[in-house]
């Protein structure tokens, strides 16, 4: 299994065996750094361009509010954050509000990890503490393809020591984004990792 499987279709029934609490947490303190989720929050945003459809996800507890406040914004393009630069700046002002398509999410809680790992993110935020909650997701994969090596899955399967010297680095690089980097996303640092350890 890819760690892109593992990541957006889990396997519970075996995580559930090597500790995937752990995994799992992890993957709810990414859905909150990256949305920004702040404690009591119940329900979403998603702004969807529709001539690439890349989105941004906002979470709020007043959708009408916070939708007439992005839409404000939205018209004021230096005030827009790295993500939003790279993901609407493709469209021409007299078309911005056309062009973006405003999707309520009922249950901010409930997004699922695709959503998670192909929105961009803005570089401005706290990249140690998505380096740390992303290792937890990567050392939680090792382990888990090192026991379907142990119980018959899959007798290829084999991470060594450089392999993960070279996931650490990998990871390393990620998230000290050049200056020119406003936002990234993690859909291609999981896409690199399995380039690096597939057979």
């Amino acid at each position: 299994m890819s760690f892109k499987n593992y990541i957006l279709q889990p396997p519970v029934e075996l995580i559930k065996e090597i500790g995937g609490l752990k995994n799992w947490k992890a993957m709810s303190d990414l859905k909150n750094l990256f949305f920004e989720i702040k404690e009591g929050k119940k329900f979403g945003i998603k702004l969807t361009n529709k001539n690439t459809n890349e989105y941004w996800i906002s979470s709020t507890n007043n959708i009408q509010q916070r939708e007439m406040t992005l839409k404000n914004i939205l018209t004021k393009r230096d005030e827009w954050n790295g993500p939003w630069r790279d993901i609407f700046s493709n469209i021409e002002d007299d078309k911005i509000l056309d062009d973006i398509e405003f999707q309520l999410i009922p249950d901010i809680n409930l997004i699922d990890s695709k959503e998670l790992f192909y929105q961009n993110f803005s570089t401005s935020i706290d990249l140690d503490k998505i380096k740390v909650s992303f290792m937890l997701l990567v050392w939680g994969y090792v382990l888990f393809r090192a026991q379907q090596s142990n119980y018959g899955y899959d007798k290829n399967i084999k991470t060594n020591k450089t392999e993960l010297s070279k996931i650490r680095a990998l990871v390393e690089d990620f998230f000290k984004p050049k200056k020119e980097e406003r936002s990234l996303k993690l859909m291609n640092l999981v896409e690199e990792i399995d380039l690096l350890i597939s057979p």
